[in-house]
């Protein structure tokens, strides 16, 4: 059974680029999903997301199995283009692509954050401000109590 993503939990970026993954997300991709493969990715570049390579896969198998609206179209243009296949090395860590690294402000300390089936990188300050500084609303607190 593979485990879900759940919590977060902050790391360092070093000067290559390299993200050292916590090891409370690491067991998930090495013993869940049995792979070290993720698919690198983000939707506007405000965030990274990290999909273990077969979850990423059952994604694509959803979408090709929709019709193509422009919501779809547009989240797979976006993907795709920030897309790219990588490994997790020897030691835990995982390069993420110099572009979307800089357009993320990933520098330094970064967040992880679970998010079920992927991962979520964030630069710690972008995450607190979107985040943490406000409420949830009471709309939200129902529309989330009665899942």
């Amino acid at each position: 059974m593979i485990d879900n993503f759940r919590g977060s939990q902050k790391a360092k970026i070093d000067d290559r680029g390299r993200i050292k993954i916590p090891s409370m997300f690491l067991d998930i991709f090495l013993e869940g999903y049995k792979s070290t493969r993720v698919y690198i990715t983000s939707v506007d570049a405000e965030n990274v997301l990290l999909y273990p390579i077969k979850a990423w896969v059952e994604i694509e198998k959803k979408t090709e199995s929709e019709i193509m609206t422009d919501p779809v179209d547009e989240y797979a243009a976006k993907t795709s283009f920030w897309g790219k296949m990588n490994d997790i090395d020897q030691r835990g860590r995982i390069l993420v692509q110099n572009e979307l690294r800089q357009k993320a402000h990933l520098d330094n300390e970064v967040l992880f954050v679970g998010k079920f089936n992927h991962l979520e990188v964030w630069n710690s300050e972008a995450f607190i401000n979107k985040y943490i500084k406000h409420k949830l609303s009471d709309k939200s607190r129902i529309e989330v109590a009665s899942l």
